[in-house]
């Protein structure tokens, strides 16, 4: 690279790490002009533009106009542009794209004329380098230059005056929703504070960027007090917005003339120059000293509309709104890319309508030492499964290590280490090691540049004995270190191959209880000697028809332990009969799968018996007291049941149950009424049940 031709490294390894980069060619002719020019800025007056760097940032964390912070390029800097009154001006860049030299700003102007000037030097001495200049480097993209409305982080600080005196009327309504609406267009840190007044003042709300309380205290009133304290107003406001975080801003509207005042125009104009709050002033109808309210906006810097009603007040708002906000974001390539643990000055001049104004911005390059990293990877001569290196005892594996300097700065006296496991054994490398022990490997390299990559290879050999259903993690670790390494974190790598045996043994699975009757649960637990891929549970019913999902959820968030019992949940509970026999087999098989492809499974069975069964839950049945009278019926499969009931005579009363009901017990409260819904009288009655071939009858009597 470039920069090694500028490297100046101190004799002797015990030196290496006092190694500086240096990029200072000393001109006497060239120090002597930043001198002169120096001077000559700090000669300017006042009538200057007023240039602020709000923040300089080379981190790549920094991400502003769609641009990530990197060095040497882009130094990304936010800068705000002042006129001598204070006011934001807008339109040195495009709030569309960014703006390279040879472009038009939106105002119409040549960019390179706008921003006529961008040096960059050492803050301690302003001679390095010796061509500051950033515009004069030679390389295609040198600096940009945008404008951007909203920057994440930044907000404004907004202090609202509101004119309640009498004289607007319904004029208020209007005022307060235009309010509300600049609110809900703010960014989440804009922060607002509102002030009402009328004779008298009132803060409503200090400032907050939670629209909540905002919208809440809109609508709230001052108390009735006559006359127009404007002044009083303003002076409150500018008052709120000291120590506010972001640029502050005062937006008020009035329908009248100050009258009841307690300060003078001048105080409120000397405490907000002061305090460099710019007054936006709105004059609402035609009762207005006009002069008055643009004396308080130019000599602070805002701007004064005329509003004819209070409908127009939105427009104005957002407006207004847009003048306080924008940032432009300078990127521009560092002059001097090489020394590091510097403080920079990033130094432009800006000119617009012929007035010049300067800015000065610093930001940090940290020590740059080296990053050196290394990674691993195996190649085993057995077989692999999903990024899983597996092995059988004896074979062979083939490792490379890859170590790379990420930069930015040189790496020295690099040392790799590979650490083996007792049951592993150096075999050969392609690259002749430094050092081979029983349990390590080791190479050293005496320089790697940036950016570069040396690869290792070499082979060993697993020497272990594993039992058939046994698998055995063999993890070897290999480290670099070198001088100043900054990031440690990648400076270790391990990685693991697995002896496995050569048998995948078969898995089990039991079922208990063995004999359920139509509707109970059957539960199933199963278990593994070796560890699986992966695993399944199929049931097979007597006719034929198989279900393979029953457990798949289960089976999908829970692995098998090897010898560890599993108890599947939720147990089989589809045991309806699916035959018209008394009795039913089914069979449930567990599949086990290898890391190698085989397949290995157990079966057992349980059997189901058909029962069907009608029950009441009492032989006396009080219909008065409101418990209902509990029809339970049991069935053998899936089919419809019919319940009538009738009295010792034989007439029919009602048919509470008549559908489709699942196998198993099933439940039905009848409220003691016939089929007009009148509750039966006392009596012995008879509840018959039936469904399909199977019919029963239950005897109750009813005492009411």
């Amino acid at each position: 690279m470039a920069f090694l031709n500028i490297i100046q490294t101190l004799d002797g390894e015990a030196n290496m790490a006092r190694r500086r980069f240096i990029y200072h060619q000393p001109v006497l002719l060239c120090t002597l002009l930043f001198l002169l020019y120096f001077q000559g800025l700090s000669a300017r007056g006042n009538d200057s533009l007023k240039v602020t760097f709000e923040r300089v940032s080379i981190q790549d964390t920094t991400f502003l106009g769609g641009m990530r912070g990197g060095f040497p390029f882009p130094v990304l800097s936010i800068i705000t542009v002042q006129n001598q009154k204070n006011s934001y001006i807008h339109g040195l860049a495009d709030t569309s794209r960014w703006l390279f030299p040879g472009d038009t700003t939106q105002l119409g102007l040549p960019v390179d004329s706008v921003w006529s000037r961008i040096w960059e030097t050492h803050q301690e001495d302003v001679s390095i380098p010796s061509m500051p200049d950033v515009k004069s480097l030679a390389f295609d993209t040198t600096w940009m230059v945008t404008e951007v409305e909203n920057l994440e982080g930044y907000g404004v600080s907004v202090a609202m005056a509101m004119d309640y005196s009498t004289s607007m009327g319904t004029g208020i309504n209007a005022a307060e929703d235009a309010a509300r609406t600049f609110i809900r267009q703010k960014n989440d840190l804009d922060r607002v504070a509102l002030i009402k007044f009328n004779g008298g003042v009132r803060v409503f709300q200090t400032f907050t960027a939670d629209t909540i309380p905002l919208m809440e205290d809109i609508p709230k009133k001052p108390d009735v007090v006559s006359g127009t304290a404007l002044y009083d107003a303003l002076y409150e406001a500018i008052t709120l917005c000291e120590g506010e975080p972001w640029r502050s801003a005062v937006m008020a509207y009035t329908d009248g003339r100050d009258n009841s005042s307690t300060r003078t125009i001048q105080e409120v104009i000397d405490h907000a120059n002061e305090r460099k709050v710019p007054i936006f002033m709105i004059g609402l109808g035609g009762r207005l000293d006009v002069d008055v309210l643009t004396q308080l906006a130019d000599s602070t810097g805002g701007v004064y509309k005329h509003a004819q009603t209070a409908e127009d007040l939105e427009a104005i708002y957002l407006s207004v709104y847009g003048l306080i906000r924008g940032f432009y974001i300078l990127a521009t390539r560092s002059t001097d890319p090489f020394t590091n643990g510097t403080t920079r000055l990033v130094d432009i001049d800006v000119l617009y309508q012929g007035v010049l104004g300067r800015g000065v911005g610093t930001y940090q390059v940290p020590l740059i030492p080296p990053d050196v990293g290394i990674h691993k990877s195996a190649v085993t001569d057995s077989l692999s499964s999903e990024g899983r290196y597996l092995v059988f005892p004896e074979d062979t594996i083939s490792y490379t290590l890859t170590v790379t300097n990420h930069g930015p700065g040189l790496a020295g006296l690099v040392r790799i280490t590979d650490l083996f496991p007792d049951s592993m054994a150096f075999l050969d490398s392609f690259q002749p090691p430094d050092t081979v022990t029983v349990d390590s490997v080791v190479w050293t390299i005496p320089m790697l540049r940036v950016n570069e990559s040396v690869q290792f290879q070499y082979r060993a050999v697993a020497h272990v004995s594993v039992a058939p259903w046994e698998e055995m993690p063999m993890v070897n670790t290999a480290r670099v270190s070198c001088e100043l390494d900054a990031n440690p974190s990648n400076d270790t790598v391990s990685d693991t191959v697995y002896v496995m045996g050569r048998v995948f043994p078969k898995p089990e699975i039991i079922l208990f209880p063995k004999h359920v009757a139509s509707g109970d649960p059957v539960n199933v637990e199963v278990r593994s000697p070796v560890r699986v891929k992966r695993w399944d549970l199929h049931v097979l019913h007597a006719d034929g028809s198989q279900d393979t999902v029953y457990a798949d959820s289960f089976i999908a968030m829970n692995t098998l332990i090897p010898d560890e019992w599993l108890s599947v949940v939720p147990p089989i509970t589809d045991t309806a009969m699916r035959t018209s026999g008394k009795e039913e087999r089914v069979i449930v098989t567990l599949y086990t799968w290898g890391f190698w492809g085989e397949i290995q499974s157990d079966t057992a069975h349980f059997t189901i018996r058909s029962v069907n069964n009608f029950l009441l839950d009492k032989n006396t049945y009080f219909p008065d007291d409101g418990t209902g009278l509990d029809l339970r019926f049991r069935l053998s499969s899936n089919r419809n049941a019919r319940i009538k009931i009738y009295d010792l005579s034989g007439a029919f009363i009602v048919e509470p149950v008549d559908g489709p009901y699942p196998a198993g017990w099933n439940s039905h409260i009848w409220d003691g009424r016939d089929e007009k819904g009148r509750l039966i009288g006392s009596g012995t009655y008879v509840a018959i049940l039936t469904s399909g071939a199977f019919q029963k009858a239950r005897k109750f009597i009813v005492i009411r």
